[in-house]
């Protein structure tokens, strides 16, 4: 778990080699990102409870909780969106907060 500025950092930190995540695929640091809140909230499946994620999906070992987005709140600035995979809510937190992390790597 992280605060959005850590869960920035981490995502864009990310590369082949890391042990934390066991990735092997031949990215470098800066490969990888955390998704924007539209990236985020495009996984879910609303008819899913515990994980809000349609049958099939392809990640393992993930946490039923909630994520962070890179994408901060219009009107606060010291909030960002958040993506909640137990019951598919979408809300802003404070940045302070910690949140799980998921990276997405190409695009924006």
């Amino acid at each position: 778990m992280q605060t959005w500025a850590n869960a920035l950092a981490a995502a864009n930190n990310l590369a082949d080699g890391n042990q934390a995540c066991g990735l092997t695929d031949g990215s470098v640091a800066g490969d990888w990102r955390l998704p924007n809140h539209n990236e985020l909230t495009s996984l879910l499946d609303l008819g899913a409870f515990n994980p809000a994620l349609p049958a099939g999906h392809p990640f393992t070992n993930f946490v039923v909780s909630y994520y962070w987005s890179s994408t901060t709140v219009a009107i606060s600035s010291n909030d960002a969106w958040f993506v909640g995979f137990d019951n598919g809510g979408v809300s802003g937190m404070t940045k302070t907060i910690q949140n799980y992390v998921t990276a997405v790597r190409g695009g924006p």
